[in-house]
């Protein structure tokens, strides 16, 4: 049901504001983009079992079997211990998948799953004023994705010190790791963090995406 209604919702958006030329853009950053969802077990003292819970987040392919998404959606904190990863596309298809390797400074982490998806395209570089696509699963509705615009680039943080930009995508749980696209449908970054003060809580706040110079640095990595 929740898959459905997000569906309803992505095509009502795009059928009502986008030119054909968006919604082939649309369909294409939708074919690239993935929902994750982590198992993981949550260990409380004074109980000898484990709760068992599921998160979800969002992811691109990179590869046509690695998938890019945000660190803090797979490196989990202490007292939680992550049991399973698994991806999904579009088209309902899944499978699991393992962790390559993460960085927590730019808050990346590459995955590597059976599920072939279509590699997403890297941009060059990113401009303030440019149009943004963000696609992502945003309180458990799969695959909305949302025409903004890049408000401010280069911009640091004292938690995660590398180069972001500001989009006026209002994020929310769920979009964490997911892409961002520019008008050609390339890759220009991935959500990590919202500006909202109360973030689960309900406020509405300002996306805060890593910039594409980090991820081609991530990627290099070994």
């Amino acid at each position: 049901m929740k898959k459905f209604l997000g569906v309803v919702i992505t095509c009502s958006l795009l059928l009502s504001a986008c030119k054909p030329n968006e919604i082939r853009l649309s369909n294409r950053c939708l074919s690239s983009t993935v929902i994750l969802h982590m198992k993981v077990a949550i260990h409380e003292k004074g109980f000898q079992k484990d709760k068992q819970g599921w998160g979800t987040c969002s992811g691109v392919y990179v590869s046509p079997n690695l998938v890019l998404t945000a660190n803090h959606c797979v490196d989990m904190p202490k007292g939680i211990k992550l049991k399973e990863i698994w991806v999904g596309n579009i088209t309902g298809e899944s499978a699991k998948a393992n962790v390559v390797k993460i960085d927590p400074t730019r808050d990346l982490a590459l995955l590597k799953t059976e599920l072939k998806g279509i590699p997403v395209r890297l941009a060059r570089d990113v401009r303030v004023g440019e149009d943004c696509w963000v696609v992502g699963n945003p309180l458990g509705l799969e695959f909305v994705i949302t025409k903004v615009i890049v408000s401010s680039t280069d911009v640091g943080f004292d938690v995660f010190p590398r180069d972001h930009f500001i989009t006026s995508a209002v994020i929310l749980p769920g979009n964490s790791g997911g892409p961002a696209y520019n008008s050609k449908g390339q890759l220009i970054g991935i959500v990590v963090m919202s500006t909202s003060l109360f973030g689960g809580l309900g406020a509405s706040g300002l996306g805060i995406v890593v910039q594409i110079n980090e991820v081609r640095h991530f990627l290099k990595q070994r």
